[in-house]
């Protein structure tokens, strides 16, 4: 059954409805992430002030530098010969249970000749990781149980197992390690307000090229007391450093309290060239860290299709099957149209054979070639039929030849089947006669 013209507009204007909400969707995820505020704050994709995508596209615009991001886990970070690693906006508690298998790739990066360069997410109090206050508000209720229990003498296991054996508690602990530790610092919460707004430079090598003070807008510092090992306070804040360094093996470790030095407002407000290069010391190869903010690479169809950028031949595939499933469709309902149509044809049900062979000779025989098809079929016909004489079909002959000479518009097959019907009428009475004699 045939699809109507009205159907074929009203499926044409679906697909049509439907392709412009399927643009408009792509284009508003494309501003979204154009702008890149779907990304966390200090992530190298970000573009608003929050973001650091302007210190990355800067550095990406130096032919000697070779820049790049990384998506990947930690835990597959390769040797740091010649490399700056950047880890931006980074909350102070992930730095005290790193995984062991990032604590040793990140320890090989540095030791390999590798520079580690961590800024802090800015902080205004100190806070607790979600897991210690979990932790807490457990022992918490296990003292308030210990505590009732104790009066009736009943037995109570250790709270700080938290419901597990002492193996599987050394077993969890054992798999992350403290980087705070491991590097010998510690942090600092300034509660008071703070007297200066910006860090001075602090005395020493690193006077020349760097500038004499920086922004701070964090509450956050290193425990001055508490540095060993080689550290050395680059920046200090009404006394407690802000941004120290140290070396580490072959490599070095560079710790910022705040990644505002790093933002794109920062970059437009307060830049600092010779800081941003003396963090980079050197090295040819820069990479942003965005696996932290949980931006990791993910194998599959759709990765390829991105690395390969095969997104048009999917749309397109899209495209052909809507195309091939409008083509097959068709309508079960006919609409009126079709029913009047339907009525005026000469396929009719409950009608016998004889009707159906009219319409199938009237649907593939034209009314000007019936006649000579007929008489074709006839003249087969009378070849075996010997009860009829060579005049009587010599006679029918000449009708037909004249019916051929006859100009278009004059024909008239009607007259000359009659003629051809009382020829052949001629030949019934004749034998009606000699079977009376």
């Amino acid at each position: 059954m045939s699809i109507g013209k009205s159907n074929r507009i009203l499926i044409f204007l679906c697909f049509f409805i439907l392709a412009a909400f399927l643009i408009g969707m792509a284009r508003l995820f494309e501003l979204r992430f154009e702008s890149g505020d779907v990304y966390p704050p200090y992530s190298s994709l970000r573009s608003d002030p929050l973001g650091s995508k302007a210190f990355y596209e800067g550095l990406a615009s130096i032919e000697s530098l070779s820049v790049s991001r990384n998506f990947r886990s930690l835990s597959k970070l390769g040797p740091g010969r010649d490399t700056t690693f950047f880890l931006l906006g980074v909350l102070p508690h992930d730095l005290e249970s790193v995984h062991q298998d990032s604590f040793k790739a990140l320890t090989h990066f540095i030791a390999s000749g590798g520079r580690l360069a961590i800024s802090l997410f800015p902080v205004k109090k100190r806070s607790a990781p979600k897991k210690d206050c979990e932790q807490e508000e457990k022992d918490a209720e296990i003292e308030d149980g210990e505590a009732e229990k104790g009066e009736t003498g009943d037995h109570v296991s250790d709270s700080g197992n938290n419901g597990q054996s002492e193996p599987d508690r050394k077993e969890s602990q054992d798999k992350f390690s403290s980087l705070i530790d491991y590097w010998g610092v510690n942090f600092n919460f300034q509660t008071k307000p703070w007297e200066s707004k910006q860090a001075a430079l602090a005395a020493g090598p690193y006077a020349d090229g760097l500038p004499k003070a920086i922004s701070s807008h964090t509450a956050l510092s290193f425990a001055f007391d508490d540095l060993r090992d080689g550290w050395r306070a680059v920046y200090s804040r009404d006394g407690f450093p802000v941004l120290i360094e140290r070396g580490f093996g072959s490599g070095s470790i560079v710790l910022v309290a705040d990644s505002y030095l790093f933002s794109n407002e920062a970059l437009l407000k307060e830049r600092h060239p010779g800081l941003l290069a003396w963090l980079i010391k050197g090295n040819r190869s820069v990479v942003f860290d965005e696996s932290h903010f949980g931006i990791q690479e993910s194998t599959g169809i759709a990765r390829l299709a991105r690395k390969y950028r095969l997104e048009w031949f999917f749309f397109g595939l899209v495209i052909t099957a809507g195309l091939f499933v409008w083509k097959n469709s068709a309508v079960f309902v006919p609409s009126r149209g079709d029913d009047a149509e339907a009525a005026g044809r000469d396929v009719v049900s409950e009608r016998d054979y004889t009707v159906g062979l009219v319409s199938l000779l009237r649907r593939n025989i034209s009314s000007r070639d019936i006649l000579g098809v007929c008489f074709r079929e006839w003249e087969k016909s009378s070849a075996t039929n010997r009860k009829l004489s060579d005049e009587m079909i010599k006679k029918v002959k000449a009708v037909m030849d004249t019916e051929s000479r006859q100009v278009s518009h004059q024909d008239n097959p009607v007259v000359a089947y009659r003629k051809i019907c009382e020829i052949l009428s001629e030949r019934e009475k004749s034998w009606k006669t000699k079977q009376k004699s």
